[in-house]
């Protein structure tokens, strides 16, 4: 069965202060993390969606196909739109491009489990994350998304149809750059004591919605749509 991966990789990073894809981590651009293992799959086709011209670079590096977002600010659905009318294989993954310690094994998984009929797609702690495998027979409603809707919209209405693989939390923990009175910055890395603490009382007083889970040694703090977590 032959299968695109298309990546997506046209946000604007509002959060992170800068480019977040194109951020040094452990030596290479972050997006290069996720470019580097889409390679080693032998996809029909690595399909890259980006309105950047530096991404686009970097991408055809791994032989992928680009398909250049002139209109990024319509949302992730037009990405989507995007990459799924470049897909001619049976079935297309759908990845984002800030997920630089997702592991390979996770993904060969994906791979390993797409029978065609079924949505394959990542699970953490119980809630569905990137990357997810559509079959072609979604491809129509995954064009008909509109705004910022994902692929998250089809996995709710066919929950019934979703296998889902499970994955550390680790490797999808967001991954966020910001920079406090302390100079100090965060990017997908867990906290000291002191640190996390400090940085509690830093987002504090920017007024930001929390919810604070326990659970073992762990302690996840989830704010707006990402989060950190020290052991």
């Amino acid at each position: 069965m032959k299968t695109d991966l298309i990546l997506l990789a046209s946000g604007y990073s509002r959060r992170f202060q800068g480019n977040k894809l194109l951020y040094e981590l452990d030596g290479m651009p972050l997006i290069a993390h996720t470019l580097q293992k889409l390679s080693t799959l032998n996809p029909h086709s690595l399909i890259v969606v980006t309105q950047y011209e530096e991404v686009e670079k970097l991408a055809r590096d791994y032989n992928a196909v680009v398909v250049f977002n002139t209109q990024a600010r319509k949302g992730q659905s037009f990405s989507i739109r995007l990459g799924i009318e470049r897909s001619t294989a049976d079935q297309a993954m759908l990845c984002v491009a800030d997920q630089p310690y997702l592991r390979l094994h996770t993904f060969k998984k994906l791979l390993e489990l797409a029978d065609g009929e079924h949505i394959i797609c990542v699970t953490c702690q119980g809630i569905l994350r990137n990357p997810a495998i559509f079959p072609r027979k979604y491809y129509k409603e995954l064009l008909a998304l509109a705004d910022e809707q994902g692929g998250k919209q089809i996995l709710k209405k066919y929950r019934e149809k979703v296998i889902a693989v499970p994955c550390d939390v680790d490797e999808v923990r967001d991954i966020v750059k910001k920079e406090s009175h302390g100079g100090w910055e965060l990017l997908g890395k867990k906290l000291n004591p002191q640190l996390f603490i400090d940085f509690l009382l830093y987002e504090n007083k920017q007024s930001l919605y929390k919810t604070y889970s326990f659970s073992g040694s762990c302690l996840w703090m989830y704010t707006s749509h990402w989060y950190i977590g020290h052991v």
